[in-house]
């Protein structure tokens, strides 16, 4: 019987590892078929929460960003008798941000000091007549550029608020009280050019905006130096926005951006002559509107007129051009926002 016992523990031995073997291969195929099973249910679940940070992310933009009061009352927080806002591009890290949008409020803040203007204005009206039918249309181009390049020094400037959005915009208010003891140079450029195509069915209007900004301490040739170059081109509902901030380009996220104002909208009707839609960002309709009040202002300023007319092909062909150079003074009188829609009044001299 020992003997016996001994066999059935020896063939015990011998058949042990085909039976762990067996089930090895078995927890195998079961932990590949669970692995599978996770990886589906794994795939399901990030998709399904992608898709939910995606609607997340749509609802986040849809919700409007509340605007500081001081953005619409700047007066209100500075005694200084020059102040300008500037605001950065969305997207940007906090700090750089803040930069960019103080330098543009110190280069707005110089330039309302005394920017000289030089435009050019072409208007075209074209009538045809082809047996019964007659048509009437008109072509308006306006293009202008304006520059100013002042002493500055840091004493100057002075930071009154910051505020920054949930688009990762920077938002400054900067006083500005200019003395002659600067000696470091701020260089601003800007231009902006409008096109409009008017018939008895639609008109067409083509937006060209950019600015340039220089800034160059007197004790370095590099160091400290800051520039900015912006440029809106705009087309309908196609457009082009390119940015660069000390030689970085900055890219620009494309969302529906919406603001509001943290309190009870005032009613101001003077503020409807010059508005901008702020769903690109609130620089771009800020900027825009700066320069279009000033442009709208210089067209009401001497200039000069010329004048042709052409009679070809049963088509009368009439060119009046004018061309003027302006020096001009502004400053913020009123800011508005009603449906994402920005509106800008300037205060506006000659000199």
């Amino acid at each position: 019987m020992r003997y016996i016992a001994h066999i059935i523990i020896f063939l015990g031995f011998l058949f042990f590892p085909v039976v762990v073997s067996a089930q090895i291969d078995t927890i195998r195929n079961r932990t590949e078929k669970n692995k599978s099973r996770f990886e589906q249910i794994m795939e399901n679940e990030t998709e399904r929460k992608q898709s939910t940070d995606t609607n997340n992310l749509h609802q986040y933009y849809l919700i409007a960003e509340e605007l500081p009061n001081w953005f619409f009352n700047p007066s209100d927080y500075t005694n200084a008798p020059v102040f300008f806002i500037g605001i950065s591009e969305p997207g940007m890290d906090s700090v750089k941000a803040s930069n960019l949008a103080v330098l543009r409020a110190k280069s707005l803040a110089t330039l309302s000091t005394g920017t000289e203007i030089n435009n050019v204005s072409d208007n075209f009206q074209v009538a045809r007549e082809t047996g019964r039918d007659y048509n009437e249309d008109s072509h308006y181009l306006d293009f202008s550029r304006l520059h100013d390049s002042s002493l500055v020094d840091s004493t100057d400037f002075k930071v009154n608020k910051i505020f920054y959005t949930k688009y990762k915009e920077a938002i400054a208010l900067v006083s500005y009280t200019p003395n002659e003891q600067g000696c470091d140079t701020l260089s601003v450029d800007g231009e902006i050019m409008q096109l409009a195509r008017e018939d008895s069915y639609d008109i067409e209007n083509t937006v060209v905006c950019s600015m340039d900004i220089d800034f160059s301490p007197y004790d370095t040739i590099c160091e400290g130096t800051e520039k900015n170059h912006f440029l809106l081109k705009g087309l309908d509902e196609r457009f082009n926005i390119i940015s660069v901030y000390n030689e970085d380009t900055i890219e620009f996220p494309f969302h529906p951006y919406n603001y509001v104002e943290a309190g009870e909208t005032k009613k101001d009707s003077t503020l409807n002559l010059l508005s901008n839609p702020a769903n690109l960002g609130l620089w771009n309709a800020f900027v825009n509107l700066v320069f279009s009040n000033v442009n709208y202002f210089n067209r009401n300023l001497e200039s000069k007129v010329k004048t042709s007319q052409d009679n070809y092909n049963l088509k009368n062909q009439g060119i009046i051009r004018t061309v003027s150079q302006n020096r001009i003074r502004f400053g913020i009188d009123s800011i508005a926002l009603r449906n994402n829609e920005l509106f800008l009044k300037l205060e506006l001299d000659t000199f």
